[in-house]
């Protein structure tokens, strides 16, 4: 936030165990979405899934402005298909439970479905080249080829 720049999460992670919910690794975690949400409005927030995202680092997207997601590989949701069996006894994939098609078309969390890594890079790099660093930057003017008239 100080140097006023785009924050980029690439993220892919199966969150902590459970067993070590209560040790002093979560200690900082309200400090962390209260810094997302500071960062709202001032600089682009992006949220790359390039994997799995599961309990406490499933927040993350919801508070980013862009979320493109890959395909097979990008899901987030509170709880993974082993404890969702556990509590419901429903059997369901990573993938059906908040997969890319899931959140893209469905919830609305994630923006756009890619069909792998580099792709889902290259969407973050074109996302963030209609923008300015930060909002007290002015927007970069592109030329286009669409007449002045139409």
């Amino acid at each position: 936030l100080q140097k006023r720049m785009p924050f980029i999460w690439l993220l892919d992670s199966a969150g902590a165990r459970i067993q070590e919910a209560a040790g002093s690794m979560f200690a900082g975690s309200g400090h962390l979405f209260r810094e997302e949400v500071t960062m709202s409005g001032v600089i682009p927030l992006v949220a790359a899934m390039l994997g799995p995202c599961a309990a406490g680092t499933a927040y993350i997207p919801g508070l980013s402005d862009f979320v493109p997601m890959v395909v097979g590989q990008g899901a987030m949701a509170l709880a993974g298909p082993h404890l969702t069996k556990a509590v419901t006894g429903e059997d369901i994939s990573m993938e059906d439970l908040g997969g890319a098609r899931v959140h893209c078309r469905i919830s609305g969390v994630g923006d756009l479905e890619v069909k792998d890594d580099p792709e889902c890079i290259q969407a973050v790099k074109d996302y963030l080249s209609y923008f300015p660093a930060n909002c007290e930057e002015k927007p970069p003017i592109r030329e286009t080829k669409d007449p002045d008239d139409r």
